[in-house]
């Protein structure tokens, strides 16, 4: 076998583990899939608000506020780089008024309690607090 067939042998290969993705494909690439945190729990049961991104519509919750906007280009890269996540469950029920917070990228949730994200997920939920912060402070 030559070079250039071991070059395009090479190419097919990577082509076809690319289409054998657990990330579904869409018919854009900056598409992102829904994805958002909410938040139960604490002193009052109802949690701190989240964040729900859809079609590059950002919708900020604090409690009983509710503020919307747009991704920036920025961030959608950013959140491009931090998807896809692995299902993951915190076990037992938590402390006392502790938070829970649930993440959901598309058909993937993670879960946990307390501000601390499981490490997988630490750097998306840090982004899309600081996304729902940028919305909420302009509402």
């Amino acid at each position: 076998m030559d070079a250039g067939m071991r070059v395009q042998l090479f190419l097919v290969v990577i082509l076809f583990a690319a289409c054998h993705t657990d990330v579904p494909m869409s018919s854009s690439a900056s598409e992102l899939p829904r994805i958002s945190v909410t938040s139960d729990g604490g002193i009052t049961g109802r949690g701190v608000g989240g964040i729900v991104i859809d079609g590059g519509q950002v919708t900020a919750t604090l409690q009983q506020k509710s503020c919307s906007g747009t991704l920036t280009n920025s961030e959608r890269s950013k959140l491009q780089a931090l998807i896809p996540i692995r299902d993951s469950n915190a076990e037992g029920h938590g402390h006392p008024d502790q938070i829970r917070y649930t993440l959901t990228v598309g058909d993937r949730t993670a879960t946990w309690y307390g501000e601390d994200a499981p490490k997988e997920c630490a750097p998306l939920f840090q982004l899309l607090w600081q996304i729902r912060q940028r919305v909420i402070a302009t509402c």
